[in-house]
């Protein structure tokens, strides 16, 4: 009896550790300036770390070999620029510091989760992977329901305000408050490009993992129900004119083509149009006074527009050249095209591309594009039934970067790496080389 209860639970420790880990990303301020994400990347670092470094040689995905080194270039060569130009004690402040805490996080994450799997077999990666995406689509699906109650009900700026590491009260206008007035509500989340990045992660990760082998669950229809909820409030573009256009475009063909050959278009329409008809509509009535709405349908209206490029990159970009990016961009570029100006540079950049331009010159801006090039390589490379997911997820990253340097961006940060981790795992080099024999992926619950 003993044993049989130790082999489960040794069977399902990955799963409990990934999903974990999803909730440590959405947690709260432990002490300011430390979350949990911060708690549990580093945690893992520490663990893993001794363990990676003594397997080098056989490092677990290989493709970390390509991917850690790109990462530990964009996190030291800004910082050596820095250093080399203003000296160590005037590079390294308080702000600067925190900086520096985003760019090593991935590699924290990648290191310690190859150290800690180290002895994981597919199955496990697989369970794991399963685990991490539901654990992930249902903590922001019960996010987004209580961002419609405190919409449209009951005021909860108290139960978000831990998570924020502000006050919500007095004179205050951190960027959550400025964010509600308009109309784009985000929860737990310091800004709506962050909860628009959390919510895109969520829809893709799940629909990702619908093929025309499974059907996908009521429940977790429902759940998207809620996250499409959830990340249309937000009012992000990174929700709505890239994550959620991205996931249909990932989901919807392969579940038509799935449902026309079993011949149950019509009972999986049905199905669809019940979701909609139980969740959206009682939603959509205590949302009847959101001032989103109107900001909502201009934004559609105005991507159709001359303007589109512009409204898309919020004035960053524009076909005539005159965006506030481009014209910053062009600054440097004349001024300190090889190096940038240092990571001790505290310039609002809203847009990873031109970040790394600023913080590190040229060499930053084509390692951080190699860096997406390599990524997207590498997930054309993993396990068959995988590979949609991580091309999509590559893609995902390479827009969305327009908005922010997403792959540093705190919980969503955290919550990727481990994703792709997880998903590289499954490369069909690792499964030759290890001696394992692929398994299918474990189904959910229906």
């Amino acid at each position: 009896m003993r044993t049989t209860r130790g082999r489960a639970l040794k069977r399902h420790r990955p799963s409990v550790f990934v999903a974990a880990g999803a909730l440590f990303a959405l947690g709260p301020y432990l002490v300011r300036p430390v979350r949990t994400e911060q708690l549990f990347a580093y945690t893992i670092f520490a663990l893993g770390a001794p363990v990676f470094m003594a397997r080098l040689r056989s490092v677990r995905p290989p493709s970390l070999l390509v991917i850690i080194p790109l990462l530990t270039f964009l996190l030291l060569w800004p910082v050596a620029v820095s250093v080399f130009t203003v000296g160590p004690e005037a590079a390294l402040d308080t702000a600067t510091l925190a900086r520096i805490d985003n760019f090593f996080l991935p590699i924290a994450v990648l290191v310690g989760m190859s150290g800690l799997s180290n002895r994981w077999s597919r199955s496990d990666t697989d369970r794991a992977l399963l685990a991490f995406s539901t654990t992930w689509l249902l903590a922001l699906a019960l996010h987004a329901l209580l961002v419609v109650v405190h919409v449209g009900l009951v005021d909860l700026s108290p139960v978000f305000q831990p998570f924020l590491g502000a006050s919500l009260q007095g004179e205050s206008r951190i960027l959550w408050e400025r964010a509600a007035d308009a109309g784009r509500f985000t929860g737990i989340f310091s800004s709506p490009f962050e909860a628009g990045l959390c919510y895109s992660l969520a829809f893709l990760l799940t629909i990702g993992r619908v093929s025309a082998d499974r059907r996908i669950p009521t429940w977790e229809l429902m759940a998207l129900a809620l996250v499409l909820v959830g990340g249309v409030l937000t009012l992000s573009k990174a929700f709505v004119l890239v994550g959620l256009p991205l996931a249909l475009l990932l989901g919807v063909p392969p579940a038509i083509g799935a449902m026309a050959r079993r011949g149950r278009v019509i009972r999986g329409l049905s199905i669809g149009a019940g979701v909609a008809l139980v969740v959206l509509l009682p939603i959509g009535r205590l949302l009847t006074q959101w001032v989103g709405w109107t900001k909502l349908r201009r934004l559609v209206q105005l991507i159709f527009s001359d303007q589109a490029l512009r409204v898309a990159s919020g004035g960053r970009f524009s076909s005539e050249g005159t965006g506030t990016v481009q014209r910053r961009a062009a600054e440097v570029l004349a001024d300190q095209p090889l190096t940038g100006l240092g990571i001790h540079v505290h310039e609002t950049a809203d847009n990873a591309y031109f970040e790394y331009l600023l913080v590190g010159g040229l060499p930053e801006a084509a390692v951080f594009v190699i860096l997406l090039i390599s990524l997207a390589y590498l997930f054309s490379r993993v396990d068959r039934q995988y590979r949609r997911l991580g091309i999509f997820l590559a893609f995902f990253l390479f827009l969305a970067s327009s908005g922010a340097p997403v792959i540093v961006k705190n919980r969503f940060a955290l919550a990727f790496w481990v994703a792709a981790f997880l998903i590289l795992r499954t490369q069909p080099r690792l499964v030759e080389t290890t001696g394992e024999v692929p398994r299918a992926a474990p189904q959910p619950f229906r």
